[in-house]
């Protein structure tokens, strides 16, 4: 119990006129027990005392003190507003209310409640330096300043608003000031953690890692459970490339704290710094399994760029999850994703066979043998490779000129009742999103274009008497030109289609519509002028 704290309790231990004996005996021996720290004995009191007299001022007050300094927020903010109902003019009660909202994340009726406290009583320095807190974290840092400045007036002594103003000092870049408000923070009051963690993020932020480092073992030792102390020792660590130091760190705290998600991703950091990337990625896997962050993501990408050799086929589901969402810029994992897709043997032997036949290209069972379709139709990482990620590299680019071809000639002799499997229609599907990224750079013959220009014709003939068209048509026409060049292309939006043929229309026909409509409506800044410019 603090000094506020008892000095607030002790205030109810003379007996109100009109108290029974009983209840003023119960309420001395429950604010005894409080004082002595048997909050637990002191609580069923309180409630003893209540469950006579409900309307009992003190005994609201001191159970409210217990849950506050218990971290019982939600428990602290009932019993403060039964004892605001019975006398809304206490000072401290505001006061209290609002630590207790502010331990809610409720800044807004904290602040308002600091307001109230200081109406009552201006030179309450609690209320006065809760609100600079609460004013700091929103970011003004003057009128916090101003806030703590004002405490230290009358309490030049006061540690929290010493270490507070030391904060929003270097918030200001008054680095000396901060400094120097640091010092006799910590001056007065050497067992401050948080102050200890704040004068280290402080060294830390002027690139004296060294000093922050000896501000976060400090912290750490007061309190062993203050993780921002812990990551920013690691990060510091880290800063000063003792990679192995940091990871052997975090593999002894993990097992103490599991759940400090963020400590996954500075060990996977540590390993990569190392030079151990398998060992990295375990990491940052075991915490994006805990939890997924935007820093865990962004980790684990910089951690699979560093991969040498091919994935481990159990990093595949997190890799198609970073090209399709996504957690990067899908190129920026091309290598990774080609290597893991050829990692299937099937898929593997088709793109060979696609090379070998360069520059003829292979029929469908000569490309695809006996198991190859059903491989590339079930690989979704292939799939959301192709249709989020442009394809680099030569052996690729020949597979599906190969497979377009395919495609071609599968489409030309589709009639509307040939049924296709799902998985093929997406596969196919992602051919075609793959040539409208790649700009159509793919290599075709003249019997190619001969071929896909009679398609065109009889899907536009199609559109315009209304009659089927086979999905297949649609994705083989997209992977040689987008579908918005299609005569009559807006009719084919009015059509139910499979969900792979959806996604081309988005891509190729609602989206470019869409970038011409904005295109038209964004104003010009300057006077076009198309004159060329000379020099005399």
């Amino acid at each position: 119990m603090n000094r506020q704290a008892r000095r607030a309790a002790a205030r109810g231990k003379t007996k109100a006129p009109g108290t029974p004996p009983e209840i003023a005996l119960w309420f001395d021996a429950a604010l005894d027990h409080q004082q002595a720290g048997r909050t637990a004995e002191a609580a069923r009191l309180y409630d003893r005392i209540l469950a006579a007299d409900p309307s009992h001022l003190n005994s609201l007050q001191n159970l409210g003190l217990i849950a506050l300094l218990a971290g019982r927020h939600d428990l602290a903010v009932n019993q403060f507003t039964r004892a605001l109902a019975l006398n809304a003019a206490q000072p401290d009660q505001h006061h209290y209310m609002a630590v207790a909202l502010q331990g809610l994340g409720r800044s807004a009726e904290a602040l308002a409640h600091c307001q109230r406290t200081l109406a009552l009583k201006a030179d309450h320095l609690g209320a006065r330096t809760l609100l600079g807190e609460i004013l700091q974290a929103q970011g003004k840092h003057d009128e916090a300043l101003a806030c703590y400045e004002r405490v230290l007036a009358v309490d030049p002594g006061n540690e929290p608003a010493l270490a507070n103003l030391a904060t929003v000092m270097a918030a200001k870049g008054r680095f000396a000031e901060a400094s120097q408000a640091y010092e006799r923070a910590l001056a007065l009051n050497p067992d401050n953690p948080l102050t200890h963690s704040n004068f280290g993020i402080f060294h830390h932020d002027r690139g004296d890692l060294e000093r922050a480092i000896g501000c976060y073992v400090r912290a750490m030792e007061l309190k062993p459970e203050h993780l921002d102390a812990h990551y920013n020792f690691c990060a510091a660590l880290l800063g000063l490339s003792q990679f192995d130091a940091a990871a052997a760190y975090y593999e002894q705290f993990l097992p103490l704290k599991p759940d400090f998600i963020a400590g996954y991703s500075h060990l996977a950091l540590a390993y990569n710094g190392a030079g151990k990337t398998q060992e990295a990625l375990a990491a940052v896997q075991r915490g994006l399994a805990k939890a997924e962050t935007p820093f865990g993501k962004s980790v684990f990408v910089q951690c699979l760029r560093n991969l040498t050799t091919a994935p481990d086929e159990a990093l595949r589901d997190l890799i198609v999850r970073a090209v399709s969402e996504p957690w990067t810029r899908p190129n920026e994992l091309t290598r990774q994703c080609v290597a893991l897709i050829k990692a299937n043997a099937e898929i593997a032997a088709c793109i060979e066979r696609a090379g070998a036949a360069w520059p003829s290209h292979p029929s469908g069972d000569e490309l695809y043998g006996r198991a190859g379709l059903n491989a590339l139709s079930h690989d979704t990482l292939l799939r959301v490779y192709l249709e989020n990620s442009r394809v680099s590299s030569l052996d690729m680019e020949l597979f599906l000129t190969a497979v377009r071809a395919v495609l071609l000639e599968t489409a030309a002799s589709a009639q509307a009742d040939t049924a296709l499997a799902e998985n093929t229609l997406a596969f196919y599907g992602a051919i075609a999103r793959q040539c409208f990224i790649a700009e159509y750079a793919f290599l075709q013959s003249d019997m190619e274009l001969s071929r896909v220009n009679v398609l065109r014709d009889a899907v536009t003939a199609a559109l315009r008497a209304d009659a089927p068209i086979h999905p297949i048509q649609l994705a083989s026409i997209a992977a040689y030109g987008p579908l918005h060049s299609l005569t009559e292309s807006e009719k084919l939006l009015t059509r139910a289609w499979p969900m792979p043929i959806d996604a081309l229309l988005t891509q190729q026909i609602r989206e470019p519509a869409e970038e011409r409509r904005l295109r038209v409506s964004i104003p010009a800044l300057t006077p076009i002028d198309d004159r060329r410019s000379s020099v005399d």
